[in-house]
């Protein structure tokens, strides 16, 4: 009798949890022109991401397209993620700052968030306190300078963009000497703002990072348990892999 009824209250608890999640086509998603993990190209949203998207919500049987993805500003897809409610903002690097912010489902790609420069300025860092001495860029609410922050260097120099490829273009005039941010967005916006990426090297490393769908915290533990188990089939049957240095 109390095995009997031990599993009735087992069940009563795996439909509770089923209730309470909610459909993964009802959520709203937000995510960047980002290449290479997620951009537009000729009018169309694509990437590994954006690909991973469809697939595991097909997955879970709530089908969710590219279209309804509602590409914004970083800065601005990341406040209202962090807002809510039921948003899913992605690719997005699960970072220890951030681990709270979120409820998290991956990871499906590794990356780092690392510091570039022009080969020929020959800069080298010896440790991460040498930043005093020079200008850094990054993209607001990016990861990376999230991490600049948390260094707490009082002399150094930061420039803040909501626009990659601004920073891209302030690279390539020396209006910054360093860049901070996700190693394969760095290169690609590079050659996307039509600077020859073999000029330009990676100077330090802030940061190993894996990249995640994140939803905002009202979103139930059984909708992003739901998401996760799909994204491993998902993953299981044909893995993803992002060159580093992607065009």
């Amino acid at each position: 009798m109390r095995i009997f009824t031990s599993l009735l209250l087992l069940a009563a608890l795996c439909l509770s949890h089923l209730a309470l999640a909610q459909p993964l086509d009802e959520l709203v998603y937000l995510s960047e022109d980002a290449p290479p993990i997620n951009y537009y190209d000729q009018g169309v949203f694509k990437g590994i991401a954006v690909d991973l998207l469809e697939q595991t919500t097909a997955a879970a049987g709530a089908p969710v397209t590219r279209t309804q993805v509602q590409v914004k500003p970083w800065a601005r897809a990341y406040r209202e993620a962090l807002r809510g409610p039921k948003r899913v903002i992605f690719a997005i690097y699960r970072t220890p700052e951030r681990e709270h912010l979120f409820k998290w489902a991956g990871p499906f790609n590794k990356s780092e968030l690392v510091l570039v420069a022009k080969k020929r300025r020959h800069i080298t860092l010896k440790d991460l306190g040498a930043l005093n001495q020079y200008v850094v860029g990054a993209q607001r609410e990016d990861a990376a300078e999230i991490h600049l922050r948390n260094l707490d260097l009082e002399n150094m120099a930061i420039t803040y963009t909501v626009n990659p490829l601004l920073l891209a273009r302030m690279m390539m005039s020396d209006r910054i000497d360093i860049w901070a941010g996700g190693l394969h967005g760095i290169f690609a916006h590079l050659n996307q703002a039509g600077a020859n990426p073999n000029e330009y090297e990676v100077i330090g490393t802030l940061h190993q990072a894996d990249l995640y769908f994140a939803f905002s915290r009202d979103v139930s533990d059984g909708t992003v348990q739901r998401f996760q188990q799909a994204l491993e089939r998902v993953l299981n049957y044909q893995p993803v892999n992002i060159s580093n240095r992607s065009n």
